[in-house]
């Protein structure tokens, strides 16, 4: 059922289950929201096959993947809204460590990761083959930076495959405070 669904303990966490989430009305009228209470809004792992379709996903705040966190899964993203979240080392709105993931019409904007590492304040990226079309990337940011590290304001790819195609990239930054 849509509606705003603020979390209070905890993500949304697959657990090693394949399964569809799908919102009726898309992603103006589901929302789901990490309220910055130290984790990701979605995790993925251990394999599982996933779809999430027709959200907004808001309010994580975790060291990686504060919006969704993917390791080892196949997820596809459709249709979503990733926006407002803060990862405290890596990929703000969406992180990946193995795996596929395939991320469609979605807008993936004003997401930050901050700290030592501070990689893909939209997305990060490392060991994951990845599909990204008709997206739009706004406003992500990589601040804080204490290394030599700091890359990819609105995308950070490290090791695996990317395709882009009808993705547009505006405003993302990555540098110091």
């Amino acid at each position: 059922e849509d509606g705003y669904y603020g979390l209070t303990s905890g993500g949304l966490d697959t657990g090693g289950r394949s399964m569809v989430l799908r919102s009726a009305g898309g992603p103006a009228n589901c929302i789901i929201d990490g309220q910055e209470r130290g984790v990701s809004v979605i995790k993925s792992t251990n394999g599982e096959n996933v779809v999430i379709d027709g959200f907004t996903i808001t309010g994580g705040k975790t060291g990686k993947g504060a919006g969704i966190h993917v390791s080892g899964a196949n997820l596809t993203v459709l249709n979503c809204v990733i926006e407002g979240n803060h990862g405290l080392d890596q990929g703000g709105g969406l992180y990946c460590d193995g795996g596929t993931l395939a991320i469609q019409n979605c807008q993936i904007r004003g997401n930050q990761a901050t700290g030592s590492q501070g990689e893909g304040g939209g997305i990060a990226l490392f060991g994951c083959d990845t599909t990204i079309s008709d997206c739009v990337l706004d406003g992500n940011t990589v601040r804080g930076i204490t290394t030599a590290r700091g890359h990819g304001g609105g995308l950070y790819a490290e090791g695996g495959t990317l395709s882009l195609s009808g993705t547009t990239f505006t405003n993302n930054v990555a540098g110091p405070d």
